[in-house]
């Protein structure tokens, strides 16, 4: 059965990083042959965060575009969640640091961190619809901005090949309910090891890092296993999601993480939905972790392919194994 929708999107912004490395470039940074990764990770572009910027500063540009967008000032936020996935540093949390990215006028506005890798905008939102459903917030900023090509083990070509950096905010505000959400989200812990950063926790700390470990200290995927565990584990749950929604299956518009191309066709095929209406962007994007459901909402947004009152399914896989969706009208 549906929950209700205690929100509506108000609002959103991008940003992307001027740097932009092809695959060609990628090669050379593996030390891979040419073509490797167009023809097998089929991710053609993606962007980097190189300094001065940061996931700070792009966080503050997503933040104003999305104000922007909206038409609100910052002081009529009245929380502010970032879900990303990349940590400015360890203290405090990401979104006090991306606060002072907007001036006098976000002082004071509550600041928390909802982490849940690449599913983080989906877990968020549902967060923030039962806050609204309490009364306790009105207007909140959701961030997610990831410097994921600083993670990666270049040695790991799989992984490597497809990761992206760039930034999204979505504003969401509190409105009247309506029997429009649908959110299921599960994660099966034994599999845990197969997307995973060994190191640089209170396993093994920063401190203890040295130039022979440091692979434990980077993204490690085990591409082949999770795509093994999302076939067993995801068909029962969006089946779940769609038997719950009242629209038709095929006059929904699907936004999934942009894990690959590989993984995003796939997942299309799972859930025998129309290209049309399925948002597959990863090829000139790559994978921008916890940003990535966001950028490519935000862009079918203000390519008007999303109208409102139309029904949006958010959904994805993350490490954990974790795997989420929802549906709500936008």
């Amino acid at each position: 059965m549906g929950q209700l929708q205690h929100f509506r999107i108000a609002g959103t912004g991008i940003y992307l990083p001027s740097e932009i490395v092809s695959a060609e470039q990628v090669d050379s940074r593996m030390s891979a042959p040419v073509g490797w990764t167009a023809s097998r990770s089929q991710v053609l572009t993606r962007y980097e965060c190189l300094p001065p910027e940061s996931v700070a500063t792009m966080a503050g540009k997503a933040c104003r575009a999305a104000l922007q967008d909206a038409g609100w000032s910052v002081a009529e936020i009245d929380l502010i969640i970032d879900c990303s996935t990349s940590l400015y540093q360890p203290i405090p949390c990401n979104a006090a640091v991306y606060q002072s990215q907007l001036g006098p006028d976000a002082a004071g506005i509550p600041c928390v961190d909802v982490h849940g890798t690449c599913l983080g905008f989906v877990l968020a939102l549902n967060m923030v619809n039962g806050l609204f459903a309490t009364g306790a917030y009105r207007r909140v900023l959701l961030i997610a901005s990831e410097a994921a090509l600083a993670g990666v083990n270049w040695k790991e070509w799989e992984s490597a090949s497809l990761m992206s950096d760039g930034a999204a905010a979505v504003i969401v505000e509190a409105c009247e309910p309506s029997e429009s959400f649908v959110y299921r989200h599960q994660t099966f812990s034994e599999y845990r090891d197969a997307c995973e950063v060994r190191s640089g926790g209170h396993r093994q700390g920063p401190f203890e890092y040295s130039p022979e470990h440091e692979a434990d200290f980077r993204f490690s995927m085990n591409g082949a296993a999770l795509f093994r565990v999302a076939r067993q584990k995801l068909p029962g749950m969006i089946n779940e999601v769609f038997q719950a929604t009242t629209v038709q299956r095929n006059e929904v518009h699907i936004v999934p993480h942009q894990a690959s191309p590989f993984a995003v066709e796939s997942i299309r095929r799972i859930v025998d939905h129309p290209g049309s209406l399925y948002y597959n962007r990863v090829a000139r994007l790559g994978n921008m972790v916890a940003a990535s459901i966001p950028v490519v909402l935000h862009q079918v947004i203000q390519e008007n392919k999303v109208k409102r009152g139309d029904t949006l399914m958010l959904l994805g896989t993350s490490a954990g194994y974790a795997q989420a969706a929802c549906t709500f009208r936008y």
